[in-house]
C-alpha cells in the first residue's frame, strides 16, 4: 500500500534512492525547497534524475511494515501489481554480475526491467532483483546487505550496466562522480535498418516538435 501522507508511525522507504534526492517541494510547482531548506526556482540547473526523482517521492510514501494509519490518510492499494519478468534474468551469476568490492556491485541490468520500484511493484526492479538473485552482500563494515542501494537510474528499457552499492557512503560517493562528471554513460543502439545522417529526436519530444514547442 501506498500512503500520501507521512504523519503516522509507517516505516517508509523513497525507492532506493539517495538522500539527497529527496527533495520537498512547495503548493507552487514552480520551485522546490532542497535537504537544506534552500529555496530554487524551476531554472535552476539540478540534477535530472534527482528532479524526476523527488516528484515521483511527492506522490505517496511506501508503507513497508504493518503500521497503524492515521486517521484520514489516503491509502492505495494494488491488488493486480505490474509484473517484471525480466527479473528472473538476472538469476545467471555468470552473466549478470560483472563487478563486486568491498563498496559497490555492478551488474548487467536486463531490459525492461525497472531501476527503481514500480509504484504497485516493490520487488521486481533493479535493487530488489539483484538481492534476490544475487546477494546476500557484506559492506565494508561487515553488516548482511540483502537489497544494494541504487547509484543511478538508467531507463527501464534499457539494458547494461547498473551501478549499485552496499551502503549509502557508497551511494554518496557515487553522486559526487556523476556531479563532478566523472562518469560517463555510453549507450549502444541496434537498428534493423541503416540509419540516415541527421538529427534524430527522441520519441518523446516528437510529438511536442511537431506543435512547434
Amino acid at each position: 500500500p501506498l500512503s500520501s501522507h507521512s504523519n503516522n508511525n509507517a516505516n517508509l522507504q523513497y525507492g532506493d534512492l539517495p538522500k539527497g534526492w529527496k527533495n520537498q517541494y512547495s503548493n507552487d510547482d514552480t520551485s522546490y525547497i532542497s535537504d537544506d531548506g534552500t529555496e530554487n526556482g524551476s531554472d535552476s540547473e539540478q540534477d535530472l534524475d534527482a528532479y524526476i526523482a523527488a516528484l515521483e517521492s511527492r506522490r505517496y510514501n511506501r508503507i513497508m511494515t504493518p503500521s497503524i494509519i492515521t486517521q484520514g490518510t489516503d491509502v492505495r492499494i494494488y491488488p493486480h501489481p505490474r509484473r517484471f519478468s525480466s527479473c528472473a534474468e538476472l538469476a545467471s551469476r555468470e552473466t549478470s554480475l560483472l563487478h563486486e568490492d568491498t563498496t559497490f556491485v555492478i551488474v548487467n541490468k536486463p531490459p525492461m526491467l525497472p531501476t527503481q520500484p514500480d509504484a504497485s511493484n516493490y520487488h521486481e526492479n533493479c535493487p530488489g532483483c539483484v538481492g534476490r538473485y544475487l546477494g546476500p552482500f557484506t559492506s565494508l563494515s561487515g553488516d548482511v546487505v540483502h537489497r544494494p542501494l541504487l547509484c543511478h537510474r538508467v531507463d527501464a528499457c534499457v539494458g547494461g550496466c547498473v551501478v549499485l552499492s552496499k551502503d549509502v557512503n557508497g551511494q554518496a560517493v557515487f553522486t559526487n562522480f556523476q556531479r563532478e562528471r566523472k562518469v560517463k554513460k555510453v549507450y549502444l543502439a541496434l537498428t534493423t535498418k541503416e540509419v540516415p545522417v541527421g538529427m534524430h529526436v527522441h520519441w518523446m519530444w516528437a510529438e511536442m516538435n511537431k506543435r512547434g514547442g
